[in-house]
């Protein structure tokens, strides 16, 4: 569930992140002052009961970039400043982080509105082909105008070193998952440097979700470099780029990135401000933020309705609560222990508790 404020300036090029997510779709809500996020006249202040809706639908205002306006500055909560801006390392796989380098770097597939899987133009020149037998085999072709900011073309390298360091054979890479490129066995150039062969050892169904936050090789190839190299982003192929960081002030600012070869962003550029997650809703109120993401917090969704000229915006996510058993514990042990609590569980209850308050 999201809320915006209104004008018709705010509109940016962002993906919405993909993850490995295991779990039923929820409905949330984001809450922004009324944007291009928002839609209708300014200060309409759309409401909707996120009951009404079913997990497949959403409210997002799809606008044309040409009934938007050039230029403006969106101001965007973190909860804390990303201790790393490496999305693959172990302490950067944060959703803040996804939030900033969403705008820096690109994906091979980015999701629609409706969380259906769409490969990216700005990345690649045409569709990836799949082929399952004898076994999988991915071909990418990449777009021939992409690029690093510094020059240096995106290839088939970029690819392969992000599986090097990402499969889990080297464990001085510190990696947050190595789900998908584990099941890689080799990613080789194919008939030219911006094609990609990507072979399979085992079948992974969700392949497109791998090579988002695509890295440059140069950040890769060494555990020293990929660990400890991105305390600052390093370089940008998105939208945007870097203007600057204060820690002192706790923001980061994007602005345009003049070498970006797609479609230029709307926003002039993007202030992230670390705030208090409880204190975001107050933020919004006093025009502090642009908008926020509501998700499942009944009590800033209520304060939200109260807030003049907001839009709520709400639409199913693949969002989930998970209860883990440690099954280390001399008490969880046995098997059959485990069993008998995973089925004393509620979950209409627990469903009920979460999502009846919104």
């Amino acid at each position: 569930m999201y809320a915006c404020r209104p004008t018709k300036t705010h509109h940016w090029r962002a993906k919405m992140g993909r993850r490995l997510w295991r779990g039923g779709l929820l409905p949330f809500a984001l809450v922004a002052i009324v944007s291009a996020c928002g839609g209708g006249d300014a200060g309409s202040g759309v409401r909707t009961d996120p009951a009404a809706l079913s997990t497949t639908d959403n409210q997002i205002n799809r606008m044309s970039r040409d009934g938007l306006q050039n230029g403006g500055t969106l101001t965007w909560a973190l909860s804390e400043m990303p201790p790393t801006f490496n999305r693959h390392h172990l302490d950067g796989s944060l959703r803040d982080n996804a939030d900033v380098m969403s705008a820096l770097v690109l994906a091979a597939y980015t999701t629609d509105a409706s969380g259906t899987p769409i490969w990216n133009p700005d990345l690649l020149a045409s569709e990836p082909v799949l082929v399952t037998e004898p076994r999988q085999v991915v071909t990418y072709e990449i777009n021939p105008r992409a690029a690093w900011y510094d020059g240096t073309p995106i290839t088939w390298e970029d690819f392969h070193w992000q599986w090097r360091a990402l499969n889990g054979t080297d464990g001085s890479y510190l990696v947050a998952s190595s789900t998908g490129y584990e099941d890689i066995e080799s990613v080789a150039m194919g008939s030219h440097e911006r094609e990609v062969a990507v072979t399979y050892r085992t079948p992974f169904a969700d392949w497109q979700a791998l090579f988002s936050d695509l890295f440059p090789a140069s950040t890769m190839r060494g555990p020293e470099l990929f660990n400890t190299g991105w305390l600052e982003p390093i370089t940008s192929a998105g939208p945007f780029k870097l203007e600057s960081i204060d820690r002192t002030a706790q923001t980061i600012t994007l602005v345009r990135n003049e070498r970006w070869w797609g479609e230029p962003a709307k926003l002039e550029r993007i202030v992230y401000r670390v705030i208090e997650p409880v204190a975001v809703i107050d933020a919004l109120a006093n025009g502090e933020v642009d908008f926020m993401d509501i998700g499942p917090d009944a009590s800033a969704y209520r304060r939200a309705t109260s807030i003049a000229g907001v839009d709520i915006r709400v639409a199913g996510g693949p969002n989930f609560r998970h209860i883990t058993m440690n099954g280390t514990s001399p008490n969880l042990q046995d098997l059959r222990v485990r069993q008998a609590l995973a089925m004393g569980i509620d979950r209409t209850a627990i469903a009920r508790a979460l999502l009846q308050p919104l």
